[in-house]
């Protein structure tokens, strides 16, 4: 019995070990003639979500801070009234489905990433157009990248560095706008006529204020006005609303 039981751990951790070292032949080696389909579906099926973690055990720099989005969004009630909603913070949503979960893939906390792109954006942006991100930008179609990006590039004396940091930041608020979209159709599970959000980052409390209750107060780094709601098709809201 311990023989087979043996013979079954070898064949099972032959198996692993093979599916292993198959895929990452298939993601390194792309130019050995994989075809472009089981390379997409290698890397983004199993290596993104569950391999690429970017873990540092011995790495210097220390988580110093907590990044996350919160949210709220104008939908319409099946009255046809449009209501506003209350703010939802997405990143404390996401750690409820991690905290239980001990192989969480890195897409559980997407939230984490974005805001971490949008503090480090929001740095690079010229101070002239900072004013521009809170606006309300309702108009009567879903606005575009181009639609914003002119409106936040309409400013004097812009040289192409700064526009380049604009540029790059309208992508990250596009990005921004279409994840909080799809939450407020998994929150509400109503139309969602427009959304608005903030990145807020929370400083990680110091080692020695752990047993004083010492909080620094959470900072804003950037706060959007209204956004109209991006389309999308029914199959992707199903997907959002039903998972």
């Amino acid at each position: 019995m311990n023989f087979l039981y043996r013979r079954i751990v070898i064949a099972v951790v032959g198996v692993v070990a093979a599916a292993y070292v198959f895929s990452v032949v298939v993601v390194t080696g792309k130019d050995l003639g994989v075809s472009d389909e089981l390379y997409a579906t290698v890397r983004d099926d199993y290596m993104r979500p569950h391999l690429m973690q970017s873990w540092g055990l011995f790495a210097k720099g220390i988580v110093n801070s907590d990044k996350t989005i919160v949210m709220r969004a104008q939908v319409q009630t099946p009255e046809g009234n449009v209501v506003t909603t209350g703010w939802v913070d997405i990143g404390e949503y996401e750690w409820q489905g991690i905290l239980h979960n001990p192989t969480p893939a890195r897409t559980a906390r997407t939230t984490y990433k974005i805001a971490g792109d949008m503090q480090i954006a929001v740095r690079k942006v010229p101070t002239v157009v900072v004013p521009a991100i809170s606006k309300d930008l309702l108009s009567d179609r879903p606005l575009s990248s181009g639609d914003y990006l002119k409106t936040l590039l309409d400013q004097p004396q812009l040289n192409s560095t700064s526009r380049s940091s604009v540029a790059a930041f309208v992508n990250l608020d596009n990005v921004a706008t279409r994840l909080t979209t799809l939450y407020a159709y998994r929150f509400w599970n109503q139309p969602v006529v427009a959304v608005q959000w903030s990145v807020v980052i929370s400083p990680v409390p110091r080692f020695g204020d752990r047993d004083t209750g010492a909080r620094e107060v959470p900072t804003t780094v950037a706060a959007s006005g209204w956004r109209k709601a991006p389309l999308f098709d029914a199959a992707t809201i199903s997907a959002w609303t039903t998972s």
